[in-house]
């Protein structure tokens, strides 16, 4: 749980800053380039240890070229979506999820180039099989990840009307449930069916509010002032 800081009823900070969102991709965009130039400066030496077969230095050469390229791209994409990911703490863990989910969508993209630029697929026998296979699995992985990301658009961040991190809400559970009441909104997440983390006004019960449920059974009370401060 990373509920939003509260501070005598009022958002500490309401955004993460642009250190928190992109000083991971940064350092990887530093150490990438900084490895590719440091193959392109000692290319040759580093060709005459790997590979001792004259006719394979060419083609060895080229491929490299291609993963020097593959991995400067896919680490700029790594900081522009740094830059442009979603940092309104008022989203809760769902947020940082999101975040995740965009995460390991690029890494497959990166490995699935990978495979395609070493031409590792049409390599014959067992490893071009298991290259295959591997490939065919990463497509699914890829497609699976599209599918959280746009999920998540939809519930979390394409309505202004959603719940959000300091929220009061009122939710009834009905008849079968021990949940009723007003709540005060701590997180909101994606684990499993995604989820909204709550601390019941009168009793201090923190519970966990799976999403449907929440968006079905409860309406929002009042949203916190400050909410709409930026800090």
């Amino acid at each position: 749980m990373n509920p939003l800081r509260i501070q005598n009823d009022h958002f500490v900070r309401r955004y993460d800053t642009l250190f928190e969102k992109m000083y991971v991709s940064v350092i990887t965009l530093v150490i990438t380039v900084t490895t590719c130039t440091q193959w392109y400066l000692h290319e040759d030496q580093l060709i005459e240890m790997f590979v001792q077969m004259e006719e394979d230095k060419a083609n060895f050469k080229d491929k490299m070229e291609a993963l020097r390229q593959l991995f400067i791209i896919c680490s700029s994409l790594l900081v522009l979506k740094g830059y442009y990911r979603t940092a309104d703490k008022r989203n809760g863990s769902a947020r940082l999820h999101f975040n995740y989910y965009n995460n390991v969508a690029l890494a497959i993209l990166t490995v699935y180039g990978i495979v395609f630029v070493t031409d590792a697929i049409n390599v014959e026998g067992f490893i071009g099989l298991l290259a295959r296979t591997f490939y065919l699995v990463l497509a699914l992985w890829y497609l699976a990840m599209l599918r959280m990301i746009q999920k998540s658009l939809d519930k979390y961040f394409s309505n202004e009307e959603f719940i959000q991190v300091g929220d009061t809400m009122r939710y009834r559970g009905g008849d079968q449930s021990p949940i009723n009441g007003r709540f005060e909104v701590l997180d909101i997440h994606q684990r499993g069916i995604g989820g909204v983390i709550a601390r019941d006004v009168n009793t201090g019960q923190i519970v966990d509010i799976p999403l449907p449920t929440a968006l079905f059974s409860g309406s929002r009370v009042s949203r916190t002032a400050s909410a709409t401060d930026e800090y």
